[in-house]
């Protein structure tokens, strides 16, 4: 994971590094906090949340971090979304949504027929998330139930939306995409050599 904030940039590492900060040019490298990786981040309005084993929360632009201890204390959490008072994480265990900044948090897997979930996208008018092994799901009640879209059976690690066209990576089976809210999808591996994908641009 790497991302910019302001004027620092912050890159996560695997095996207990954390997650580090450095100045806009690269230059004075600082670790932040060791922890078991960094999977997901999203920033708020005031703060900025972490997501590893758990959820790590930083109140003064990234300068520090605490845990987080609630409901994904002790879930993988692969993916954050915000949008406005409405929080979403991507878990091991389904999709939890907060109201409370990130304080209290609940299940939502109604519809779900995988549980594990990676990606967590907003087009405008419905979310939409990745799962391991059962596809693409979407939300258009703002997370409360999910229906499963046309993309079936694909382990999708990787979604984004770019002009009103949602793309999906998958582990092993390259890249689709869907200009229909995922009504239809069409696979758009031409070209591409190694169809395990890990992130889209």
């Amino acid at each position: 994971t790497l991302f910019r904030i302001n004027n620092k940039i912050f890159s996560g590492a695997y095996f207990y590094s954390g997650i580090n900060s450095a100045n806009i040019d690269g230059t004075g490298w600082n670790n932040i906090a060791h922890f078991y990786a960094t999977y997901s981040y999203a920033p708020s309005l005031t703060d900025l949340f972490i997501g590893s084993y758990g959820l790590y929360k930083s109140t003064d632009g990234g300068a520090t971090l605490s845990i987080v201890t609630n409901e994904l204390s002790t879930k993988y959490i692969y993916s954050l979304f915000i949008s406005g008072s409405n929080y979403y994480a991507g878990t091991n265990s389904g999709v939890y949504i907060s109201n409370d900044d990130g304080g209290t948090w609940r299940a939502s897997n109604t519809g779900l027929t995988n549980t594990t979930i990676y990606p967590i996208e907003w087009d405008g008018t419905k979310l939409y998330v990745g799962t391991a092994g059962a596809g693409v799901f979407s939300s258009a009640d703002f997370g409360a139930t999910w229906t499963p879209t046309a993309l079936t059976g694909k382990n999708v690690i990787m979604l984004k939306n770019i002009n009103n066209k949602l793309y999906a990576g998958c582990w092993g089976d390259g890249m689709f995409v869907s200009s229909d809210g995922g009504a239809t999808w069409s696979e758009i591996n031409n070209g591409i050599t190694n169809k395990y994908i890990y992130a889209i641009s």
